[in-house]
């Protein structure tokens, strides 16, 4: 019989692989970036030739980086964090405080996913289109890709909020402290 704690773990490895995959892809979108921006250089600067697509695709790619590793970045708590006071917190009240950010963060964030979700929608039904440049992109899949990095990010939120542990190397730590 599946207890409410094993069903726990099972749901917290579904998470973990989500954010390991979304980080994967947003290691594909930087690498794909690097290659384009190098290509961008060359052929501007070798053959006079710039392209039309390189700063939509630098755009994109970036928040490709942005959204679709937050989960992961945030799983592993290796995100960029003011530590002045709460360095000097016991433990247990760092961990609570961690708590109440992480919880109070999830509205908003919850908020900002169903808007970037309509958005994508809207975007894919209408076939929309970048109109400022002259490549001239399909918008669905950069707020699509915005969307699933926020829900992955939501849900990596709210587990934190509920006491999850930092994942460190793929496994959560034993002592759960934040750190």
């Amino acid at each position: 019989m599946l207890t409410m704690r094993s069903a726990l773990a099972a749901l917290d490895r579904a998470l973990a692989l989500v954010s390991r995959l979304l980080a994967a892809a947003a290691g594909v979108a930087f690498a794909a970036l690097a290659g384009a921006m190098i290509y961008e250089v060359v052929a501007r600067y070798v053959f006079t030739a710039p392209t039309i697509w390189s700063t939509d695709f630098a755009m994109i790619a970036n928040g490709a980086v942005l959204f679709l590793g937050a989960a992961w970045v945030t799983r592993r708590q290796e995100h960029i964090r003011v530590d002045v006071f709460s360095s000097l917190m016991p433990a247990r009240l760092q961990a609570c405080v961690d708590r109440v950010f992480h919880a109070a963060l999830a509205l908003p964030l919850a908020m900002m996913w169903l808007v970037s979700l309509e958005r994508a929608v809207l975007a894919f039904e209408r076939m929309e289109r970048q109109v400022t440049s002259a490549w001239g992109p399909l918008l669905w899949p950069v707020h699509l890709m915005i969307s699933l990095g926020l829900l992955a990010l939501l849900l990596e939120v709210v587990r934190l909020a509920l006491g999850g542990r930092r994942d460190v190397g793929g496994a959560a730590e034993k002592d759960g402290v934040h750190g």
